[in-house]
């Protein structure tokens, strides 16, 4: 298929198929997870949810990839939608305006092969991380130059080694860069289509991305399990 070729011979035409049956589900759509899903929708991934309650605003216009001065006020998920059907008709996008609690954590990800965790907060992060869900779970977090990476398998907590007590992050001090979303996002979406295709991605820990030095150091947890 034409539109794929570019993938080729990175992802075959066989894995190109396993990917067009696949079905993700970003939690917000902000930074990250705008980028997120463009990228994943780009490269050929069957069905996305998308799920976040937020409006555009114009402090969204420096780093959100669907945010425009047309788009301010709507709803994220909602311009998403629209805009990732112009750029791939063949993907299914779901839509739900809507925060993301215990009470429909479970509903919204029955049927998901994978979770995107691409939220700005960590109440909401450990609440996802402890409903122990049966699909793996990538999490990102960008403060300035600066950002993190996991990837949490079922019955891993790898969130909870991060920051057990604070809801927000350094991006409250050092805010959020562009092209520092734009990084981690794509190493979430890497992480995803090597988990996706099978791949057996194994990391009880964190990478933290330092785009000043441009270094990237994993920091593994020895104890992930809940206990």
């Amino acid at each position: 298929m034409e539109r794929y070729l570019r993938n080729k011979s990175s992802i075959d035409e066989h894995q190109q198929y396993i990917l067009s049956k696949k079905h993700v589900i970003v939690l917000g759509c902000g930074g990250l997870g705008g980028s997120v899903a463009e990228s994943l929708s780009r490269i050929g991934v069957g069905k996305l949810t998308l799920v976040d309650n937020d409006v555009f605003v114009l402090s969204n216009l420096n780093r959100q990839r669907f945010s425009t001065n047309k788009t301010i006020g709507q709803s994220k998920v909602e311009v998403a939608k629209e805009k990732l059907f112009e750029i791939n008709d063949q993907v299914e996008v779901i839509a739900h305006k809507k925060f993301i609690d215990s009470s429909n954590i479970y509903t919204l990800v029955d049927g998901c092969d994978l979770v995107i965790d691409a939220l700005d907060n960590f109440e909401t992060r450990r609440m996802i991380e402890d409903a122990d869900l049966d699909v793996p779970i990538i999490s990102a977090a960008v403060g300035g130059y600066n950002g993190w990476l996991t990837i949490s398998k079922p019955g891993y907590r790898n969130i909870k080694h991060l920051c057990s007590n604070a809801n927000k992050g350094v991006e409250q001090i050092l805010g959020n860069l562009s092209f520092t979303v734009n990084v981690l996002a794509e190493l979430e979406v890497s992480l995803a289509i090597r988990t996706l295709l099978g791949e057996e991605v194994s990391l009880h820990g964190f990478y933290f991305v330092d785009l000043k030095t441009l270094e990237i150091e994993k920091i593994d947890i020895i104890e992930s399990f809940a206990v």
